[in-house]
């Protein structure tokens, strides 16, 4: 008989308790369950542009009108699916670490589910972040011999490599790092316009402190009388700024590890800079969460599922595990602009 502290209910009351957990971007993408069963996801990508009401007189019916969709993506999310084990030699072991109750088998479900929460945790924001700079790989639902490098989740024309001039360049005198300063409030403008003309005004920055860095470096050689003392009024003793010509600043330092190479990279890569609405809605931003895979998912259960069980036979092992299946989508496929290198040109 499986241990109570075993049942899957039990885990997923566990992994509940780790609210604690951060999530780093989820404002930025709603979970949604998928509107059918299955792996596959189909959406429109719309026209979200603002547009003047028609009017009608007072007694006159309604205008039915839908978005205009400028083309259909089709694709099969993404599943995650890992596991715990913890051994019979654990398991015998009843004490747990500086303990002398015979609670060692909680206590280690315990920790390990902490574990598969903070790695599901991680692999959201891994895709939160490929969606907000504006690539993600995807393959067409029941395709397995295709695979796309690219799924392009904002247009060509608001993904920009050629700022209007390097946000690192070098500053000798107060002057220079005014004009440095002009041309990345030109970049600023351009972004917001951009996404202003989707439907979508852009009111957050989101980029890494070595990125916000190049600014803050020029804030400092400016000093006061070069029109920007309300940019170092708000430096403080932080040496951080809370807004960037009137945007809202995100600033998300968080790594991940190549598993393959082993390199440490920024979810937000160095020199990226990504000008987004916090509305989600005028973004047409979504996480939707795919049916769950596993043979035991009750039928209908979407995104997240955890299953856990004792081995049956010698010397048992205990085993418990998460997956998750979905996939971010971006219906407004202007929502965002990106710099995708600030010190270029």
């Amino acid at each position: 008989m499986v241990p109570i502290y075993l049942r899957p209910t039990s885990v997923r009351s566990l992994w509940e308790q780790f609210t604690n957990v951060p999530s780093v971007l989820a404002e930025y993408w709603p979970l949604r369950d998928n509107d059918k069963p299955g792996t596959g996801i189909d959406y429109d990508v719309l026209v979200h542009q603002w547009r003047t009401m028609w009017m009608a007189d007072r007694g006159g019916p309604p205008i039915y009108t839908d978005p205009d969709p400028m083309w259909q993506i089709h694709q099969e999310g993404e599943t995650w699916r890992e596991g715990k084990r913890i051994g019979a030699v654990v398991m015998k072991d009843y004490r747990m670490p500086g303990s002398s109750t015979q609670a060692r088998g909680q206590w280690e479900v315990t920790r390990r589910t902490e574990e598969l929460r903070r790695a599901y945790e991680w692999l959201l924001n891994y895709l939160r972040a490929e969606g907000l700079q504006g690539v993600k790989d995807y393959r067409p639902p029941s395709a397995w011999d295709l695979h796309y490098d690219e799924l392009l989740l904002c247009a060509s024309t608001c993904i920009d490599t050629t700022p209007t001039a390097p946000w690192n360049t070098a500053a000798a005198t107060a002057a220079i790092a005014a004009a440095n300063l002009q041309n990345i409030y030109n970049d600023v403008q351009t972004a917001v316009m951009a996404t202003s003309l989707a439907g979508a005004p852009a009111d957050t920055l989101i980029l890494n402190q070595i990125t916000l860095g190049y600014a803050i470096n020029q804030i400092l050689m400016a000093g006061t009388g070069s029109g920007f003392e309300w940019w170092v009024e708000v430096i403080g003793r932080t040496g951080t700024i809370s807004s960037f010509f009137g945007m809202r600043l995100d600033v998300v330092n968080d790594v991940y590890v190549n598993p393959v190479s082993g390199a440490v990279n920024y979810l937000i890569p160095t020199n990226v800079a990504i000008f987004t609405s916090t509305d989600n809605a005028a973004c047409g931003r979504e996480m939707i969460q795919c049916e769950a895979v596993h043979i035991n998912a009750p039928a209908g259960t979407m995104g997240l599922y955890i299953d856990s069980y004792e081995w049956e036979e010698a010397p048992g092992e205990i085993r418990i595990s998460a997956e998750w299946s979905g996939a971010p989508v971006i219906m407004n496929d202007c929502g965002s602009y990106v710099y995708t290198d600030v010190t270029a040109r």
